[in-house]
């Protein structure tokens, strides 16, 4: 049974899909990291196995790796809104090699084969996770890795872990016609946090960084 922290975050999401797809759906801000992990995919050779993209959104990570021209074996994208989920399947329809997935990253990730997938990617997916679920995540995508399989996640800095209301109702953006209160559950994270949660279950970090957040 799906927790009533997502619940919320998935409500919410069914409302502002339009908006954030129009928002963010080409904002490649600090994509120098997937730079970084699609060479570390080719040192690794791990273009043959599934790419998993968790958390697809409006696709903008699969987008941007199809614009890199990274010849990849198959790319999964995931997502537990369904409004994303059914742009993303007419989008990449002339794809074969990207499926689209409508379901909890969890479940998914849940049901993996062991040492099945080469390469997993979270942009700010994973902050909406609650946080008994998070080790759990880890766990299941330590596990379906293949060996020198890689993880490549980005998340919020700081230590509170609880619903917040939706940034477009805070700052009142004129576009979002709805009057009940958003809700989306944030998980943030310390860097201590994020090394002891990893190491705690056999993952190694090969780098981590600290982006200062832009002031707009």
């Amino acid at each position: 049974m799906m927790h009533v922290y997502k619940k919320h975050t998935q409500k919410t999401y069914s409302v502002i899909a339009d908006l954030y797809t129009h928002d963010f759906e080409k904002d490649y801000g600090n994509f120098h990291f997937i730079d970084q992990f699609l060479k570390l995919i080719q040192f690794h050779k791990l273009k043959q196995y599934p790419f998993v993209d968790l958390g697809t959104g409006p696709g903008t990570v699969i987008d941007y790796v199809l614009k890199r021209q990274h010849l990849l074996s198959s790319i999964t994208g995931v997502d537990f809104g369904k409004k994303f989920c059914e742009r993303l399947v007419k989008k990449y329809m002339k794809f074969n090699r990207i499926k689209i997935v409508c379901e909890d990253m969890v479940d998914f990730t849940a049901r993996q084969k062991n040492n099945s997938v080469g390469s997993y990617v979270a942009s700010y997916s994973l902050i909406h996770l609650p946080d008994l679920e998070i080790d759990e995540l880890f766990l299941f995508i330590q596990r379906s890795l293949v060996k020198n399989g890689l993880f490549l996640f980005s998340c919020y800095r700081g230590t509170k872990k609880e619903l917040e209301q939706e940034r477009y109702q805070v700052i009142r953006d004129l576009r979002l016609h709805h009057d009940e209160p958003l809700m989306v559950f944030m998980n943030y994270f310390t860097e201590s946090e994020i090394k002891r949660r990893l190491h705690n279950i056999g993952m190694e970090i090969i780098k981590m960084e600290v982006i200062a957040a832009s002031v707009k």
